[in-house]
This record gives C-alpha cells, sequence and structure tokens, in this order.
C-alpha cells in the first residue's frame, strides 16, 4: 500500500526533502509531503527549495498548526 503523505525535514544528510520526495514520486507519483525545517529561512525555502504549492511548515511549530497542515494537505484532491 502507498503512503498518502510524507513529512520530511528539508536537511538531511546526503540530500534535502524535495530530493527525498522526488525520488519516492518515481514509484508513487500521487505522494503528498509536508515540508519542515528549523534551520533555514522561510523565504529561502520558498524561493529556492519548494515547488510553487508546497506546503511548509518552521520549527518549531505548534501540535496544531501540524495538524492543521496536515489535514488540508489530505483534503486536497489535486
Amino acid at each position: 500500500m502507498a503512503p498518502d503523505l510524507v513529512i520530511t525535514d528539508m536537511i538531511m544528510p546526503n540530500m534535502n526533502g524535495r530530493e527525498l520526495i522526488e525520488r519516492l514520486r518515481e514509484q508513487h507519483p500521487r505522494l503528498k509531503a509536508l515540508y519542515m525545517s528549523g534551520y533555514i529561512d522561510h523565504a529561502v525555502i520558498h524561493n529556492y527549495m519548494l515547488e510553487p504549492g508546497q506546503r511548509f511548515l518552521q520549527e518549531p511549530f505548534k501540535f496544531e498548526a501540524a495538524a492543521a497542515a496536515i489535514r488540508s494537505i489530505l483534503d486536497n484532491t489535486n
């Protein structure tokens, strides 16, 4: 069974979150993603590392913000 959503950090050893999602989408094209990071400026993420429309949470975040972002992503049928 394919996952519906992957939550990933933007900065990881050997690759970034966007690269991870691109690799996973080779096998699961409908995969949705939620990115997060505590180390990168929000503007940098949106201008250089994320595709338009991708969701991002700046760490630290509140549980309610994460839950709302996850619900929004899963409810979006595009």
